[in-house]
């Protein structure tokens, strides 16, 4: 699962162009609002909230005078989300 893929062909997300269909003209657009495009939501907003939590990490440490990259917080993140289990998303994440 990778939902930003699209954009590097300067193309917005399918997933993104469903929930605006399905948001702004529901009646027609009901077909769209499937588990795929959630799915591909999800994800989105996870690997978002893993870059902001890790600039947010990496000025709490730039300030005690640590540095952390990017596999770093996740690894250190990992741990933490046992609740929230998307491995394809994790697997997606980890290959770039």
């Amino acid at each position: 699962m990778t939902p930003f893929s699209e954009w590097k062909q300067s193309s917005t997300p399918t997933w993104w162009k469903k929930h605006n269909g399905v948001k702004h003209n529901r009646n027609v657009n009901f077909k769209d609002a499937n588990l795929g495009n959630v799915l591909n939501a999800f994800a989105a907003l996870y690997l978002l909230n893993l870059y902001y939590y890790q600039e947010r990490r990496c000025i709490e440490l730039q300030e005690q005078g640590f540095s952390e990259s990017l596999e770093e917080t996740a690894a250190s993140l990992k741990s933490r989300l046992d609740v929230l289990r998307i491995d394809s998303v994790w697997l997606s994440f980890m290959e770039r």
